[in-house]
């Protein structure tokens, strides 16, 4: 029997530290991807040797060179790219596990036709006390994975950028559709945008991954402005209940990070350990 193809595509923008890491867990699934699309946006840094690296090694990587600045425009161009029925994003700095793209397809062949497609859970690969995350996204998933055996789906609103997957068609469904501003939450633009074309997003059982937590080590002004986004797209979509909903919960979210920063301003997210004096600041760079 034959299983949908699935390509991967990756917009990397300086990512010399972590491509790699990225590149040898997609190799080495239980069941191989089709094809791993490496985007490089400008990268400055040896990002593009290193995958250069990967790509003599192996026929499953590509790398393709976007020009124009910019997340949107850089997986875009990895879209476009894809030849596979179904196409994943990860971000640079994700590393999936062994069985991710088995789960992918198992959950395929469960669900109908109008389900563009989902996300899966995921913890940090570099950030303190992830075992308390990991045991309760085990508890979930043996509950999304119960009810896909009894036919049902668990949907969710908008897609992980850094862990996601949709059909082929789908993608090419909402390109016309999606917002190419740079000051939104593009996950959520997509979701909100899949969504009002008819189909129906939900969460991938066992579609699991280990991302970066190096937004959250950014100072509690930049996580501000980050947060900022997320009401800004419900409110350029007209979605004014969620838009005022968003506006309270981002608050949440900002109290929260703002309290953690006393402790997080001596993780080292590299070396995975406490520093005796506060690391510089790390900005989170994307294409």
């Amino acid at each position: 029997m034959s299983h949908p193809a699935i390509s991967v595509i990756i917009p990397a923008y300086n990512e010399e530290a972590d491509i790699a890491a990225c590149l040898d867990a997609l190799l080495a699934q239980d069941e191989p991807v089709a094809e791993v699309i490496v985007i490089d946006n400008n990268s400055t840094d040896d990002t593009a040797a290193i995958v250069g690296s990967f790509v003599r090694e192996s026929p499953t990587v590509r790398l393709v060179t976007e020009h124009q600045q910019g997340a949107l425009h850089a997986a875009a161009r990895g879209v476009r790219e894809a030849t596979g029925e179904l196409v994943a994003k990860i971000d640079a700095d994700t590393v999936v596990t062994p069985q991710w793209t088995a789960a992918i397809r198992r959950f395929f062949e469960a669900v109908p036709p109008t389900v563009a497609g989902g996300s899966g859970l995921c913890s940090m690969h570099d950030m303190p006390a992830q075992w308390l995350f990991r045991s309760a996204q085990a508890r979930f998933t043996e509950k999304l994975e119960a009810g896909m055996r009894e036919g049902s789906i668990t949907e969710m609103a908008d897609t992980f950028g850094a862990n996601c997957v949709m059909r082929a068609a789908v993608w090419a469904d909402i390109a016309a559709h999606t917002s190419t501003r740079d000051d939104i939450q593009d996950d959520l633009d997509i979701g909100i945008t899949v969504v009002s074309r008819g189909w129906q997003l939900a969460w991938v059982p066992g579609m699991d991954a280990r991302i970066s937590g190096r937004r959250l080590c950014t100072t509690p002004a930049s996580y501000w402005k980050y947060t900022a986004r997320t009401p800004r797209t419900f409110r350029m979509h007209g979605r004014r209940k969620q838009w005022a909903g968003s506006l309270v919960g981002i608050q949440f979210a900002r109290l929260a990070q703002a309290l953690a920063w006393p402790v997080l301003a001596f993780w080292d997210p590299r070396e995975r350990t406490f520093a005796v004096t506060p690391r510089r600041e790390e900005q989170r760079v994307l294409p």
